[in-house]
């Protein structure tokens, strides 16, 4: 089976996925008993699961809990159907997926093994239902990625054509501003400051 490659931006504000309308990041936990009205339900582990607009409080660390995972199955079931992998009718389906993550890049270093620790579950399979339709998952692999390097990778010959510029990145986000300034780039699994470069990473909280 050919892996699926599905981003998700876990924000703290919002759930974003490439084809599906973002949708707030809260969630509310209703145990074993379905909620009453049952659009938008998942059910995982032995609980039911609703989104809510009351968003989860702010995390630096979104492994230390489950509300993050949970949150990023609404999105892997959402993303599957805007990208028309459930038919009409159809009641379940069996997929492996690598998952395309991002975090703040001064955040990359302490928390890239736990994202691949705790959404990859060592490639085990995982099954939850998500409004009657039953989905079987393996995440093969999690790619973590440092957020809004992407904005500026085509300008990369230029940004170290002039080692004395500054460059900014500025990720406008619903629950922290991130300002970047440290010029990056990763060797053999590490990252590396550029000295010279005036391009800078910095998260303001």
């Amino acid at each position: 089976m050919n892996p699926m490659v599905i981003a998700v931006d876990t924000g703290n504000k919002n759930i974003k996925t490439p084809h599906t309308e973002p949708f707030n990041s809260g969630l509310i936990c209703h145990g074993n008993i379905p909620p009453a009205v049952k659009s938008d339900t998942l059910y995982f582990d032995g609980d039911y699961y609703s989104l809510t607009q009351s968003r989860v409080p702010y995390m630096y660390d979104k492994t230390s809990d489950w509300s993050y995972y949970v949150l990023t199955l609404f999105a892997i079931a959402k993303e599957f159907q805007a990208c028309g992998m459930i038919r009409p009718g159809q009641q379940a389906i069996k997929q492996d997926i690598c998952l395309a993550m991002g975090l703040p890049p001064t955040h990359i270093h302490d928390l890239a093994p736990k994202y691949q620790t705790y959404f990859g579950r060592d490639g085990r399979r995982v099954e939850f239902t998500y409004n009657e339709v039953h989905f079987e998952i393996r995440v093969v692999r999690v790619m973590v990625f440092p957020q809004g390097v992407a904005a500026i990778a085509p300008h990369m010959a230029q940004i170290m054509a002039r080692p004395e510029a500054y460059t900014y990145i500025i990720d406008i986000g619903g629950g922290m501003n991130g300002r970047g300034a440290e010029q990056r780039w990763r060797r053999a699994g590490q990252w590396y400051v550029r000295e010279r470069s005036k391009l800078r990473c910095r998260q303001i909280e």
